[in-house]
């Protein structure tokens, strides 16, 4: 939906008994909403929508559906600007099926604009009163009082229906009218609220290797206002980012109160954090933390968390455990979310892993095993990815998605490096009690390459991201070249 269309105005009919009258109430109702509104108008029929009693296997609030028609229906209503919902009144109250298919959704609902149109033989008055408590208690915007339309007895045939809505409606097309266009008011300062120059995603890390591809991606899809994070505005790479088109904000991960003024009206937040840091893991735990609880304190309507493939599985890494703390409390609080899974990266063979120049050969010395497989995505792929993810919320919220652009094992690696350096180049394992001496983290990483390892689907990648960079790609586009006294 785009702001250049006509805002929606959907009516949901609550009743599926066998025998009802609300379908043709909505019918009738549906001209007059369209008229009064200047709106366009669509009808959602419980019967027609066919959900079954509440089968969702986790909290709606997670946002993590996992079943078809859930799926649909979360679309459906996020797609809408504004819900009128037609109830009758059984029994005192509105029927089971309407509060049931409340249920299958939470964030859907929020600030949506609203409108109660009960009916029955004294108008439904309890009935919308019942559905007005659950509808506020659930954050809709009720924005005026519900209209009650009284079906006297005579109105009926013989078969239990209405012989016609339409003196119904024209008896009370005033109070109606009014009604649809406080509500069609509220709808479009809603949508006013998601215009695209309101679109925000602000990206944590910007000036880092994965953070820089995310904001330079979604600088490039032209769909987003870019907020860079950063801790100083005035650094070399914030200006370049600033140079590109981002907006530049500074904030600390570790002073919580910053990350809410740089969140503040932002549509998405872009989330990763080092372990590197002088903290370590307790530090990386805790500003994820912090980024999350800010971006649920200031709205934000979808959280991307760079995490890692592996850390759901007990993999027994500590800075692959530490990204898994990070999710479980992001799903705590109820953020809308996805939790990107990477895998290793490419890029570190230019930094930290670059491979040594010992006699005009390139080495690559990691502990596993020469035919170990290891996973590997380029950094300005997880950018694309995470553009496609904030571009696709019905598709991603609640989505875990796996991100690899290539496996290969240990020999392999060193051969693409003498595919497209043309300098000989050779895999050495070396000795992972070593690299334990210095850190216990890094030689449980190296045993989860070899006995565990990365599970992305590389054919699901690319019919995500087609494009997404072989090794041989990323050495041939950084135009990689080894050096000597490197060390890997």
């Amino acid at each position: 939906m785009t702001t250049t269309e006509r805002q929606l105005i959907r009516i949901i009919v609550g009743s599926v008994r066998p025998v009802r009258v609300g379908d043709q109430i909505a019918e009738t109702l549906a001209p007059l909403v369209a008229e009064a509104s200047g709106a366009r108008v669509e009808i959602t029929d419980l019967v027609q929508l066919g959900l079954p009693m509440l089968d969702e296997p986790r909290m709606p609030a997670m946002g993590d559906y996992q079943k078809d028609h859930t799926k649909n229906w979360s679309r459906l209503i996020a797609d809408t600007d504004a819900v009128i919902f037609l109830t009758p009144q059984y029994n005192g109250g509105y029927p089971a099926s309407l509060k049931n298919a409340i249920d299958f959704l939470y964030h859907e609902w929020k600030a949506k604009p609203a409108l109660i149109v009960s009916y029955g033989g004294h108008g439904g008055g309890l009935s919308g009163a019942q559905l007005r408590g659950v509808l506020e208690f659930i954050g809709l915007d009720l924005v005026t009082d519900n209209v009650e339309l009284t079906l006297p007895h005579d109105a009926y045939g013989a078969d239990g229906r209405l012989i016609s809505a339409a003196p119904i409606i024209a008896g009370n097309a005033e109070q109606i009218t009014a009604a649809v266009r406080d509500l069609a008011n509220a709808g479009e300062m809603s949508r006013q609220a998601q215009a695209p120059q309101a679109r925000v995603i602000a990206v944590v890390g910007a000036t880092g290797q994965q953070g820089g591809a995310v904001v330079r991606s979604l600088l490039t899809s032209g769909a987003w206002t870019v907020r860079a994070v950063v801790r100083d505005p005035e650094s070399d790479a914030a200006r370049a980012l600033a140079d590109a088109g981002a907006e530049l904000v500074r904030a600390d991960l570790d002073q919580p109160e910053t990350l809410r003024a740089a969140f503040d009206g932002a549509h998405g937040v872009y989330s990763v954090q080092s372990f590197t840091g002088p903290d370590g893991i307790a530090g990386e735990i805790r500003q994820g933390k912090a980024v999350a609880d800010a971006a649920k304190d200031a709205g934000v309507a979808h959280l991307v968390y760079a995490s890692i493939d592996g850390a759901e599985r007990a993999s027994g890494v500590p800075h692959f455990e530490s990204k898994f703390t990070i999710e479980q409390h992001i799903a705590s609080l109820g953020q809308p979310a996805t939790m990107l899974r990477l895998v290793a990266f490419m890029d570190n063979f230019g930094t930290y892993a670059m491979p040594s120049l010992v006699n005009g050969e390139i080495v690559i010395a990691w502990p596993p095993k020469a035919d170990t497989r290891i996973q590997l995505v380029a950094a300005e792929d997880i950018g694309v990815v995470a553009a496609k993810v904030f571009a696709d919320p019905d598709q991603f919220i609640g989505a875990t998605p796996k991100v690899a652009g290539d496996e290969l094992s240990m020999t392999e690696m060193a051969q693409a490096f003498t595919n497209v350096t043309g300098t000989p180049a050779r895999y050495e394992e070396s000795d992972i009690e070593q690299v334990r001496t210095y850190s216990e983290d890094l030689a449980h990483m190296y045993e989860f390459f070899e006995h565990k390892g990365f599970q992305a689907d590389l054919a699901e990648v690319r019919r995500l991201h087609p494009d997404a960079r072989t090794l041989e790609d990323w050495i041939r586009e950084t135009n990689w070249q080894p050096r000597a006294n490197a060390w890997s």
